[in-house]
Order: structure tokens, then C-alpha cells, then sequence
């Protein structure tokens, strides 16, 4: 769904969870603007933005996003005139110990963690965008997204 969820721990027993889905559902339909991204090479990576674009915001710590990975590997297979780039505010060595032994497809490029947060609402993970050619957020999926091809399909067959 367009949820981003968060908790805390308030005691020993206690979990408080929360809920947000306005900060994503008003992006939707505006223009997209990325702050400034690193490879993995340190240099800084310009993507085709004249392209549609999957962006999946993850961590080498989120389970789900791991999860997904040979899924979401599947489905950049499947539309190679798709641009696919996966956003983590992981440091640059943590990433490449664990793309030693995790296979992942997508381009990896690197955020700094406020900057991240407070442009695109993203507080948590793992979260999916698809941006159209124009450079329009069109799609938001909070958590994993078993739908995301359906949507690329969808936006590639009205362009």
C-alpha cells in the first residue's frame, strides 16, 4: 500500500506503531527531484531522466527488502528499456560486503539519510517509486510490491 510504517519502543512491553500515508499520497503526480546520489565507486551518478525509472529505497538490514530481491531482479529482466536504481543511505562499504553474497540487479546508489527523509518522506523501507519519462512519481508501493510489474506494464503500454 502507500503506508509508510514506523515504530518505537515505549517500554519492555510495549510497541507503538504508526501509519502514514499522506506525505506519499501527496507526492504522487509531482515532479520527482533526487538529491544529489553516489555510486558505488564514490563518484556522483546522473541518471536518464528522460527514461521510466523504478526506484527502490532499501537497507542491507530490512529483511523484507532482501526478500525481494530475487523478485525484483525477475522484473528488471523483464523490461530492459527500464531504468531500475536502488536507493540506501547505507555506507558504501556496508553495501558492497553484502552485494558480495546477495545478487542484486538494480543500479546502487547511496543518500545521506536526512537529506533522504525529509525531500521524500522515505522513514522506512523497503519503498518503490516509478517515474515516468517527464520525470513524474506516478507509483508508490510502501513496503515489498508483488504488483510492480503490473505497473510498469501499465505505464510503458501509454507512452
Amino acid at each position: 500500500g502507500l503506508y509508510t510504517v514506523s515504530y518505537i519502543n515505549a517500554n519492555d512491553t510495549t510497541i507503538v506503531y504508526r501509519l502514514d500515508s499522506t506525505a506519499l499520497l501527496r507526492s504522487i503526480n509531482k515532479k520527482l527531484s533526487l538529491p544529489p546520489l553516489i555510486n558505488i565507486y564514490g563518484k556522483t551518478f546522473n541518471y536518464n531522466k528522460h527514461k521510466t525509472t523504478v526506484i527502490n529505497f532499501w537497507s542491507t538490514t530490512c529483511k523484507p527488502c532482501i526478500e525481494e530481491m530475487d523478485s525484483l531482479n525477475v522484473v528488471k529482466h523483464r523490461f530492459p528499456n527500464v531504468q531500475f536504481i536502488a536507493i540506501t543511505t547505507d555506507s558504501i562499504d556496508k553495501v558492497k560486503q553484502f552485494l558480495e553474497h546477495k545478487q542484486f540487479n538494480y543500479q546502487v546508489v547511496f543518500a545521506q539519510q536526512p537529506e533522504i527523509s525529509s525531500l521524500l518522506h522515505i522513514d522506512g523501507y523497503p519503498i518503490h517509486f516509478i517515474v515516468d519519462p517527464k520525470g513524474y512519481l506516478r507509483w508508490i508501493a510502501a513496503g515489498k510490491a508483488p504488483s510492480l510489474a503490473d505497473n510498469i506494464s501499465q505505464l510503458e503500454s501509454i507512452k
